[in-house]
């Protein structure tokens, strides 16, 4: 899923991958009821569709990047949302026998080896003292953050109310990334994203009008 991302985002601009990315619930809600981990009504399949309305509002009101990257673009997108989808399903049965803290910490664990196979060429062509401090410091940031607290809280999420409801939550990605480049960056929210993120709040909303879904006994 992180290759895939840091392929997506250098084939396309932010604002597509974002609006690609806003499948990633439907994903989940296919999933999910394939393998029969959960049972989804149509109050959800409405909440996925406003929602992924939501985001295209968000991704369209971006000033300064145009939609680009064509094919490979959007099928690389499409690859974060379908393994991250999995990931998500996957890691429920899980959360009925560990606690966030231990599936988190063993998913990095293991994870890091494949990534680190792969960036090895990378890792030693860097000139490691060209780095500045505000780079590290966002380094830092993003592992404890962005990773460490972002994956404990998913997890968190994912086992008190499903990961089909939980994944809703995500597509809020976009639309508080324009809020932090307002205060950050100083750039400005377009009519079109403040109503976008109106949009994925409502989809949300109606999402919490049905109840937590249930593992099946053989999963459990």
């Amino acid at each position: 899923n992180q290759v895939v991302f840091s392929y997506a985002l250098e084939q396309s601009s932010a604002s597509s991958t974002s609006l690609v990315f806003g499948t990633f619930p439907i994903f989940v809600a296919l999933i999910a009821s394939a393998v029969g981990i959960e049972n989804l009504y149509r109050r959800h399949w409405i909440a996925a569709g406003v929602s992924f309305g939501g985001v295209a509002l968000v991704a369209i009101g971006s000033r300064g990047e145009a939609f680009d990257g064509g094919l490979v673009g959007i099928l690389l997108g499409l690859g974060i949302s379908l393994t991250w989808a999995a990931y998500s399903v996957g890691v429920k049965p899980l959360l009925a026998r560990y606690s966030p803290y231990q599936v988190s910490a063993w998913v990095m664990i293991i994870g890091a080896v494949p990534l680190t196979l792969v960036s090895l060429a990378q890792l030693f062509g860097q000139d490691w003292g060209m780095i500045a401090d505000l780079a590290w410091f966002a380094w830092i940031y993003t592992l404890v953050v962005g990773l460490v607290l972002a994956n404990v809280t998913y997890f968190t999420s994912i086992d008190r109310v499903g990961a089909a409801r939980a994944s809703l939550y995500l597509n809020l990605q976009p639309f508080l990334g324009a809020l932090f480049a307002v205060a950050i960056l100083s750039e400005k929210l377009t009519f079109a994203q403040i109503i976008g993120g109106a949009i994925i709040a409502c989809g949300i909303v109606i999402s919490r009008g049905f109840k937590r879904p249930k593992l099946r006994s053989w999963l459990a």
